[in-house]
């Protein structure tokens, strides 16, 4: 079978959260971003909205999250007043 690739592709909150939910699911969450990853060029975790969740992203092989963690949903006209780390 080819190789076929993603340019990136996103992780929904509800299965974040879903897995979250026992160490076995935790442990799943890593392989499955990696899994992810060999037919993509990243995976993006949504909903990331307590710092634990953060911690879980930043510990895995996603290559970006969002979230109300960060900040909240704005127009794009007040992007520039986010701290640079954030943009």
């Amino acid at each position: 079978m080819g190789k076929w690739w993603l340019r990136s592709t996103s992780m929904a909150r509800e299965l974040l959260i879903l897995l979250r939910k026992s160490e076995e699911g935790r442990n799943l969450f890593n392989m499955l971003l990696a899994l992810i990853n060999r037919y993509c060029k990243g995976v993006i975790v949504e909903g990331v909205e307590t710092i634990d969740e953060w911690i879980q992203v930043q510990n895995s092989p996603a290559c970006a999250a969002q979230g109300y963690y960060f900040a909240r949903p704005m127009p794009f006209d007040q992007f520039s007043a986010l701290p640079p780390h954030l943009i």
